[in-house]
Formats: structure tokens, C-alpha cells, sequence
């Protein structure tokens, strides 16, 4: 089963829940531990995964049915 069939699969809340959570987490992280190596680590990965999200998000195909029901409308 491909990789993309499976994220296809996933409710919209799902995936912005997948973007934003481990960032959050990451940030509370920081608060709570100050300053370190690690949290600078996993601020700078998350930040990453957040922004890869973000890019492949108009490559989805529910993304892009949903935009062109929105071009048609104001057709």
C-alpha cells in the first residue's frame, strides 16, 4: 500500500493535528525545561515538519478537488 494512498485516508483534522501537535509539544517543552540542547533540537525539527506540511499540503487530492469546487462556484 503507498505511502500517499494512506495520508489520503486521513481526516483533515488529523493532519493539521499531525502539523501542529508535535510543535506545541516541543514549545511546552521548552517552557518547561528552559533553554536547552535538546529542546533547541526538537524546536528546530518540528519547525521543519511543520513547514514540509505546510509545502505538500497542495499536492493533496482532496486539497485539490476542494479548490477546483471553489474555482467553479465563481465561474
Amino acid at each position: 500500500m503507498p505511502v500517499g494512498s494512506v495520508l489520503e485516508k486521513l481526516s483533515p483534522f488529523v493532519r493539521v493535528g499531525s502539523a501542529v501537535a508535535p510543535i506545541i509539544i516541543a514549545i511546552a517543552l521548552r517552557l518547561w525545561y528552559g533553554k536547552t540542547r535538546l529542546t533547541r533540537i526538537l524546536l528546530s525539527v518540528t519547525t521543519m515538519w511543520f513547514a514540509a506540511n505546510l509545502l505538500m499540503l497542495p499536492y493533496s487530492q482532496s486539497v485539490r478537488q476542494e479548490v477546483s469546487r471553489i474555482r467553479a462556484r465563481f465561474r
